[in-house]
Formats: C-alpha cells, sequence, structure tokens
C-alpha cells in the first residue's frame, strides 16, 4: 500500500494553459520543519531561471504547522506548485514521491532549512548545457552553527 496522496497547486498568475513542460523542477522535501521550510520558501520565491520551472514540495506526513505553510506559502509562489503528501517517512521515500510528480527535464533538490543564491537554478541550467553532465552537487554553506555536529560526518 502506497503511503502517497498529492494535490497540485498552481499559482493564479502562472501560465497560460498550454501545458509546457518546464526546464527545471525544485522539489523539497520536509516533515516537521514548518518554521524552516516558511524561511526557505520566501528565498525559493526570489529565484531566478532563464527557463520555466516548477516547485514539488513534498510534505512527508508532518504533524505540525507545514500543511499549513505549503498550503499557504503554494498560492503566492511565481510558478506552478505540485504537492505532495508522502505518509511513509524517510528522505528517500520523499525524494521518490517528489521525483514522480515532477515534469522538468531536470530535477532539483534542496533541503528545507538551505537558503539558494537567487541565482541558483540560472547556474544549475547553464550547468546542463554540457550533455555529458549527469548530475552536479555544490558547495553548502552553513547559517545555523547548531546545523555543524549532525552536518558534517
Amino acid at each position: 500500500m502506497s503511503g502517497r496522496a498529492s494535490s497540485t497547486i498552481s499559482s493564479p498568475d502562472v501560465g497560460d494553459g498550454d501545458n509546457v513542460r518546464p526546464r527545471l523542477s525544485l522539489v523539497i522535501c520536509t516533515r516537521n520543519r514548518a518554521a524552516q521550510l516558511a524561511r526557505c520558501l520566501d528565498v525559493v520565491r526570489n529565484l531566478r531561471s532563464e527557463n520555466d520551472w516548477e516547485l514539488v514540495l513534498v510534505d512527508n506526513g508532518s504533524s505540525d504547522d507545514t500543511a499549513n505553510i505549503i498550503k499557504t506559502q503554494s498560492q503566492s509562489m511565481p510558478v506552478p506548485v505540485i504537492c505532495i503528501l508522502e505518509m511513509v517517512p524517510g528522505l528517500g521515500r520523499a525524494r521518490n514521491a517528489g521525483i514522480k510528480a515532477a515534469h522538468g527535464e531536470i530535477v532539483v533538490f534542496t533541503d528545507d532549512d538551505c537558503y539558494p543564491n537567487e541565482d541558483w537554478l540560472v547556474e544549475i541550467d547553464k550547468a546542463f548545457r554540457d550533455p555529458g553532465l549527469g548530475f552536479l552537487t555544490g558547495k553548502v554553506v552553513l547559517h545555523d552553527p547548531d546545523d555543524y555536529p549532525i552536518s558534517v560526518n
């Protein structure tokens, strides 16, 4: 039995209904981190891209205010938003649900406590113009010093 439910929320000012496949799908998975997710989405709202992109938000069975944050923030995003509920816990399950829901040619991940630079998607898109590139990763700069002991192994 799958623990997945999904709904799609598109921002009202986006697109003209021509169903163009986005170049990028940004997937953010979260579980019981409503405050971190809200800050992350405030930054995501300002991301630039030279091509169409969509946001895929995966709630991994949160019991805090995450669902409300997703609903509220999704309504004001400048890009289409796909909201997924994956009830089986685990980041792998959540990411796989995000991949399955994504429509983009390129699937991009960030975490709910990350704050990507405004040109992050532009730079990812540029890198993938190289047909030999299969994946890429980037530098992570910690914003919260308390995360250091759990982020460096």
